[in-house]
């Protein structure tokens, strides 16, 4: 993970369908890493190689993450993913820095973020017709 004032990203290793790649950090996400990462530091524990750490201070697993996703938002990681591709697309990202920022091989199975919900049909009749 690099992380600057003005830019930053963290590398997800063996992320869906075993490829690593790095995702650039938005502004925001870089501000909230950079606070998680001193109160590590507060505690001792910023010399840890993992990100997200257990009270154990073991590396957290996937099982643990989708876990807590489900049981405090009812979500799984999935959904994350999907929400991230269909904003990227939504707000105008050409499809194929889609599929590089998903790590996709194959920009067809991007192209499914880009197809329009029921709501997004709706508006588009009802802009011409309504």
């Amino acid at each position: 993970m690099t992380i600057g004032e003005r830019s930053g990203s963290v590398l997800v290793r063996e992320g869906k369908g075993s490829v690593s790649r790095r995702v650039p950090l938005p502004a925001e996400a870089r501000f909230h890493l950079r606070r998680y990462l001193e109160e590590r530091a507060e505690k001792g524990t910023l010399d840890l190689p993992p990100l997200f750490i257990s009270n154990y201070q073991k590396r957290i697993s996937e099982r643990s993450v989708q876990d807590m996703l489900a049981k405090k938002f009812n979500i799984h990681p999935h959904m994350l993913r999907h929400t991230y591709g269909r904003e990227l697309v939504a707000n105008g990202v050409d499809i194929a820095t889609v599929a590089e920022l998903m790590g996709h091989a194959d920009i067809n199975v991007t192209r499914r973020y880009a197809k329009p919900t029921e709501r997004e049909l709706e508006e588009a009749v009802s802009k011409v017709f309504g």
